[in-house]
């Protein structure tokens, strides 16, 4: 075999072998995000806890309603790092600490995601 021929197969070999790990660092690093069909299973597995927090502030405070927008931050672990009231016609700041420490106990499943961050929309009428 030609010192040129070597050459050549080193060469290739060398291409080869940096395209295999840039794949392979690309895969590893790109994360998707969680999906919408994914949160919205969670939230609304959840619907009915949510309602009998409301439902038992409604006991106190028969004239509750209105809507509160929450921005959550979910984890790549699933876990819920952070609840704010995003904007809200509620006045009831009881009301609004019992929702925020309940979601922030959801748990979203781990996924080889990024930090998801989301806004959602509660509307809280009495029927």
């Amino acid at each position: 075999m030609s010192k040129l021929y070597k050459i050549k197969i080193v060469s290739i070999l060398f291409i080869i072998a940096l395209l295999v790990n840039a794949c392979a660092s690309e895969s590893l690093s790109e994360k998707v995000h969680r999906t919408q069909t994914n949160i919205k299973i969670v939230l609304d597995s959840h619907k009915e806890n949510v309602f009998e927090i409301y439902t038992d502030e409604l006991k106190v405070s028969p004239k509750l309603e209105g809507k509160v927008a929450l921005k959550l931050l979910i984890s790549p672990t699933g876990s819920v790092t952070s609840v704010s009231v995003h904007k809200t016609t509620i006045g009831n700041s009881g009301f609004l600490d019992k929702l925020q420490v309940y979601i922030s106990e959801m748990d979203f499943g781990a996924k080889n995601v990024d930090t998801t961050t989301l806004f959602y929309d509660f509307n809280f009428l009495p029927y």
